[in-house]
């Protein structure tokens, strides 16, 4: 499997498939395709509203979460869309990964292993990369 560069979900749009307009094409939102592709992924913040909290603040308290469409099987939603957990320093609950920080491009440690579709791999940079 080949590297896929994600692409960041913007925090308003729901993080769930397709978003059709009225005349059944997808939707676009300030020239963003709403079509999910393998790899796009979205900051979810358990703590606040969507857009209303910067990723990093919500880092700082625990409360972050990326969700990220799968890049092995088009269509779907990596760990059922509710996102991993995700800190400028390891959470410390479990399963949790370490962010660098950058909202656009992140990088997470350790690997992510999804048991739901079976890809195993590296973000890094914005990029998954298989192991």
């Amino acid at each position: 499997m080949s590297v896929v560069k994600g692409r960041r979900w913007p925090d308003y749009l729901p993080f769930s498939g397709t978003i059709r307009g009225k005349d059944g094409n997808p939707a676009t939102f300030n020239d963003f395709y709403c079509e999910l592709r393998p790899g796009d992924f979205q900051w979810q913040d358990d703590g606040a509203p969507p857009g209303e909290r910067a990723p990093a603040a919500a880092a700082a308290a625990d409360d972050l979460r990326l969700a990220f469409a799968c890049p092995k099987e088009p269509g779907r939603l990596c760990t059922g869309g509710s996102g991993i957990i995700v800190g400028l320093t390891k959470p410390a609950c479990k399963p949790s990964w370490a962010w660098d920080g950058n909202a656009d491009r992140p990088t997470l440690t350790p690997s992510i292993d999804c048991k739901a579709c079976g890809w195993h791999g590296w973000l890094q940079s914005g990029e998954f990369r298989p192991c």
